[in-house]
């Protein structure tokens, strides 16, 4: 949405001068299995959160905001401690304008002030999400059209567990 804080900072300018309401495509927020998905981790029933890992395709401005607002509302939007980011591909700047000239690729690490990570992987994979939770992985796959619930069994080998 903004290339740097300055743009936001007079986004926000702009917003509040005009005294109009501001909405950053949140729809993934209102989908009923990334609800669900929200539920299970909210109740503990499955044990921790212990991380959250979002494959997408999308560029930066075009669909970063989208993969963040996710993970933060699956983490009961549990505040930052750290962010971390990187452009990947298909970075176009023009350095003399102070322009970037394509929306470039990226991927990122947010963590939140509980230690839990989520990774923002740009896969190729399209939309999908992982929940890793103590034994239990919850995922959505091909843009929350799919879902599954992998359990960890006991693999007898040490204590370990495996996902089927």
């Amino acid at each position: 949405m903004a290339a740097s804080l300055a743009e936001a900072d007079r986004m926000v300018a702009a917003v509040e001068g005009a005294g109009v309401a501001f909405n950053l495509g949140t729809n993934r927020r209102w989908d009923a299995g990334y609800r669900a998905m929200r539920s299970l981790i909210e109740s503990g029933s499955r044990g921790r959160l212990r991380s959250l890992i979002h494959h997408s395709c999308g560029p930066l401005f075009n669909s970063g905001s989208h993969s963040i607002d996710l993970v933060l509302h699956l983490h009961g939007d549990t505040p930052l401690r750290t962010v971390q980011g990187s452009l990947t591909r298909n970075v176009d700047i023009d350095t003399e304008a102070g322009l970037i000239r394509a929306d470039p690729a990226r991927q990122g690490v947010l963590e939140s002030e509980d230690g839990v990570p989520a990774y923002l992987l740009n896969t190729g994979r399209g939309h999908a999400v992982d929940a890793v939770l103590d034994g239990v992985v919850a995922s959505s796959w091909n843009g929350g059209r799919e879902w599954r619930l992998r359990v960890a069994e006991d693999t007898g080998a040490g204590g370990q567990s495996a996902f089927v």
